[in-house]
C-alpha cells in the first residue's frame, strides 16, 4: 500500500499507473471520502471482467475532511 499519500488527478482526463494487485486509496475532491481500491486483472482476454475491489477507509477520510475544515 501507498501508505497517507495520494497520486492527485485534478483534470478531467487525467490517469494514473496501477500495478495489478496493489492497494491504492481514491479521496473525492468534493466531500473527501476515501476508498481503499484493490484491482486483479490477472491475464485477461480482451472483453474479459476485472474485478475491483472497494473499501470505505473511515479513519482517513475523517482525517481528510478535518484538513478541509481547517483550510476553510
Amino acid at each position: 500500500m501507498r501508505g497517507d499519500h495520494f497520486t492527485q488527478l485534478t483534470k478531467e482526463n487525467d490517469s494514473a499507473e496501477i500495478r495489478n494487485g496493489e492497494t491504492f486509496r481514491l479521496a473525492c475532491c468534493d466531500c473527501h471520502l476515501v476508498h481503499d481500491v484493490e484491482v486483479w486483472a490477472e491475464k485477461l482476454p480482451d472483453g474479459a471482467p476485472l474485478v475491483i475491489y472497494l473499501r470505505r477507509n473511515p479513519r482517513l477520510t475523517k482525517d481528510r475532511r478535518k484538513l478541509k475544515e481547517k483550510k476553510k
